[in-house]
């Protein structure tokens, strides 16, 4: 879905802008009402850490472009700068796009079950306050499609990995219920909803695709093709 919010593009993909398409075409990134080309688009190599990039137009086409190699590391960019676009490719993982349209400053984050583990949403928010005195109040949090509960069940050393560094972050007693987490069921959404709850961002600043991967045809899902291929979302300050 392809959103506007005072000049900064938001947009969730599905598979009719795949990523392998992406890379073997000469065209860039063709949305509804614009053209991105792949000069002006930058990816990261998301390796399901915890690395936060701030990243420029010195970055642009950065794992697009022949020679340009992905962002180093990142599962997360930020950038205030205009016409470059950040890019997250899923296929299950979450995509969270944010932006303060007072600042205008956006960021990009891959939240599968490492980086939300590893609370990446909760720290690119605060790397966005530290770089650029952000004020939390006015931050829209963009969650794209990803697998459900439902459809992600883990073995028990996994599941146990995953709930502990949660209740080391929230320190509740009631984490697992909250979680909605049984038989090895990990709810990652509720996750990154918790993590952005604990940065003060309430349930009005955020929007949710509210679409499962795995259910939805639509969508490219490893847990149930083993596909290769990702859908693309990206953010940017187009003017």
């Amino acid at each position: 879905m392809e959103r506007y919010l005072d000049n900064i593009l938001i947009y969730h993909g599905d598979k009719q802008n795949d990523y392998l398409s992406l890379l073997s075409s000469n065209k860039g990134l063709v949305l509804k009402d614009i053209e991105l080309s792949k000069d002006r688009l930058i990816g990261m190599e998301q390796t399901a850490q915890d690395i936060i990039s701030v990243v420029d137009f010195t970055d642009a086409g950065a794992g697009y472009i022949e020679g340009l190699p992905k962002i180093r590391q990142a599962d997360a960019m930020i950038c205030s700068v205009k016409n470059v676009f950040l890019t997250v490719r899923t296929a299950d993982c979450f995509p969270i796009l944010i932006c303060d349209k007072l600042k205008k400053v956006v960021a990009a984050v891959h939240s599968g079950r490492e980086g939300t583990r590893l609370n990446i949403v909760g720290k690119t928010i605060d790397k966005m306050k530290k770089e650029y005195n952000i004020n939390v109040e006015n931050l829209y949090v963009y969650i794209g499609a990803g697998v459900c509960k439902r459809h992600y069940v883990v073995d028990q050393e996994c599941y146990m990995d995953f709930y502990n560094s949660l209740s080391a972050l929230f320190n509740k007693e009631d984490l697992a219920m909250k979680l909605n987490c049984h038989d090895y069921h990990i709810d990652l959404l509720e996750a990154i909803k918790l993590q952005l709850h604990d940065c003060s961002i309430s349930n009005a600043q955020i929007k949710i695709e509210n679409e499962c991967t795995y259910e939805n045809d639509r969508y490219f899902s490893y847990r149930r093709d083993k596909t290769k291929n990702r859908q693309i979302s990206v953010i940017g300050i187009v003017k």
